[in-house]
């Protein structure tokens, strides 16, 4: 079975056709190593490559606010998230809040911060759980 190719990944999730050619190829070279052994993952390999690939464009995103890590604020932004555990915000009538828990979670475990993580995370653990031996 071969690897996602860019077409396929843009196919499955065209909000990313704006991304920098690069760093779409950089991460699918990177879904080429044993992280996605084709035995393992059989027919959803696809699938879980480009939920893989997406999550960690979006996280990118969310982290510069933008495609571009020379964005001014994107520095100061990325300090801030990495130094503090903000778990709400209010802008005018706007409120949000995280559960702490949830925090918890994506403190030690970076595929939880992104809903293409989420679901890349959920089918790792059922597709690559490994070999059970009994005796």
């Amino acid at each position: 079975m071969d690897h996602l190719t860019k077409d396929e990944f843009l196919a499955f999730f065209p909000t990313f056709a704006n991304v920098d050619d690069t760093w779409i190829d950089g991460l699918l070279l990177l879904c080429q190593t044993a992280a996605f052994n084709t035995c393992i993952w059989g027919p959803w390999l696809k699938w879980g490559e480009a939920l893989f690939v997406a999550h960690w464009l979006a996280l990118r995103e969310i982290i510069f606010g933008s495609w571009d890590e020379n964005n001014p604020s994107a520095n100061l932004w990325l300090q801030s998230v990495l130094q503090t555990g903000v778990s709400s915000f209010t802008a005018g009538s706007v409120s949000w809040t995280k559960d702490a828990s949830v925090l918890a979670d994506q403190a030690s475990n970076p595929y939880q911060r992104t809903i293409y993580g989420q679901e890349y995370w959920a089918m790792k653990q059922r597709l690559a759980v490994g070999l059970v031996m009994v005796t």
